[in-house]
């Protein structure tokens, strides 16, 4: 950790995010401290013990309360619903992952309602996203596509175009953004009725 960053939160000017305090409770060396740090961290004492059982082998991940959509999308907020652990090998070294559950089928049968995706903020460059799954905003909604490039221009594809569920250009005006890469789903499909 940065010296200045520390020197900040000594002084009060700014305040550590959730990670940070996860990541410091790991190095406490005082079991009787470490609950302290998640406390900060905004934990449970049910998900203190939860991710306490993690070992160097697994990451925590946050999942935020809202939905993202593979259909219709919704407003997506940074208000965290649990924490995730997860193998290691799934986070990207200096990501930003989030885990979010899915609702709507426009990307069925890759991604299917309520499964959860991680998405690595951190991946936002159009360029090196070309082909791959991406969370992008429209307006004030998330949604989850494919990003291609058709000519000079970007475009948000959904695994089945509908009226609905539209083809959308990435545009300048930031009406059309990408928020992340998908970098893995978690689910089984539903079972046939």
């Amino acid at each position: 950790m940065d010296q200045t960053i520390v020197a900040r939160w000594e002084t009060g000017k700014y305040h550590p995010t959730t990670d940070a305090f996860i990541k410091i409770a790991r190095y406490v060396p005082d079991e009787e401290e470490k609950p302290l740090w998640y406390e900060y961290a905004g934990l449970t004492r049910e998900d203190i013990a939860w991710v306490r059982r993690s070992d160097d082998e697994n990451v925590v991940v946050p999942q935020l309360t809202d939905a993202v959509s593979a259909g219709p999308g919704r407003v997506i907020e940074e208000d965290i619903e649990k924490y995730l652990s997860l193998p290691a090998e799934w986070v990207p070294r200096g990501g930003k992952v989030r885990a979010l559950r899915v609702i709507g089928d426009s990307m069925a049968p890759i991604i299917q309602r309520n499964f959860i995706v991680l998405i690595d903020a951190a991946q936002r460059d159009p360029k090196s996203l070309e082909d791959k799954m991406v969370v992008a905003r429209e307006a004030d909604e998330l949604k989850i596509k494919w990003l291609r490039k058709e000519g000079k221009f970007y475009q948000l594809v959904p695994e089945h175009p509908t009226e609905r569920n539209r083809v959308r250009i990435l545009t300048a005006d930031k009406d059309v953004a990408i928020i992340g890469r998908v970098i893995k789903w978690i689910g089984s499909p539903e079972p046939e009725k």
